[in-house]
C-alpha cells in the first residue's frame, strides 16, 4: 500500500510541475547587464543591491482554456555540471503577491485582487523588474554569461468563477546575464 501511495504522489508531483506549451514567456533584453558595483537602486518599486540586473519587460502569453492567474515569477541560476564558475554564481529571485502587482499593474483583476491573462486574450507585458543580491565568487571573473532560467508559474481559472481552478501551468524561458 506504501509503493501505491508513494507512487501516485510522484506522479502527481510530475503531473503539477509539467511545463505548458499553451503559456508562453518571452523576458527581455535576453542578454541583461549585470551590475557589479556602487550604490543600491529602485527600480520600478524595487530595491535593489549590486550585483543585480534588470528585465525590461516580460510579454506573457496564455493560449490555453480558461483565464491564467499568474502567481510567481522566479529567476535562478542554471548550474552547469562541472562548471566551477557557474557553481560559485548563484541568482535566486522570486515575485509574487503585491511585487507581481508592481511588476504588471494593468493585468490586477478587479475579481480576484491577482494578475490574470484572460482566455483569448493578446499577451501581457510587464514594467521593468530586477534581481539583486546575486552572489559572486570572489575574485569576481572579469565578463559573465549566466544562464538564468526564468520561470512564471500560474493557475488555470474557470472563467465563470475566477476561484476554481482546473491546473497549473508552467512557462520558462532561459536569459544570459552579461
Amino acid at each position: 500500500m506504501f509503493k501505491k501511495i508513494t507512487f501516485l504522489v510522484l506522479l502527481l508531483s510530475l503531473a503539477c510541475a509539467k511545463k505548458n506549451s499553451n503559456l508562453l514567456i518571452n523576458p527581455t533584453p535576453a542578454r541583461p547587464i549585470l551590475i557589479v558595483g556602487g550604490e543600491s537602486t529602485t527600480v520600478n518599486g524595487f530595491d535593489l543591491s549590486p550585483p543585480y540586473f534588470t528585465v525590461a519587460s516580460m510579454s506573457v502569453h496564455w493560449k490555453g482554456g480558461g483565464n491564467l492567474a499568474i502567481l510567481a515569477i522566479t529567476m535562478e541560476s542554471v548550474v552547469s555540471a562541472g562548471s566551477t564558475t557557474a557553481s560559485a554564481i548563484k541568482v535566486k529571485c522570486a515575485l509574487s503577491g503585491d511585487d507581481l502587482k508592481l511588476v504588471f499593474p494593468d493585468n490586477i483583476s478587479a475579481a480576484t485582487g491577482g494578475i490574470v491573462v484572460a482566455e483569448g486574450a493578446a499577451a501581457i507585458t510587464s514594467r521593468i523588474f530586477g534581481c539583486g543580491g546575486i552572489t559572486l565568487p570572489i575574485p569576481a571573473p572579469e565578463s559573465f554569461n549566466i544562464p538564468v532560467t526564468v520561470k512564471v508559474t500560474g493557475v488555470i481559472q474557470v472563467p465563470s468563477n475566477p476561484n476554481n481552478t482546473t491546473g497549473r501551468a508552467i512557462g520558462t524561458s532561459i536569459i544570459n546575464v552579461q
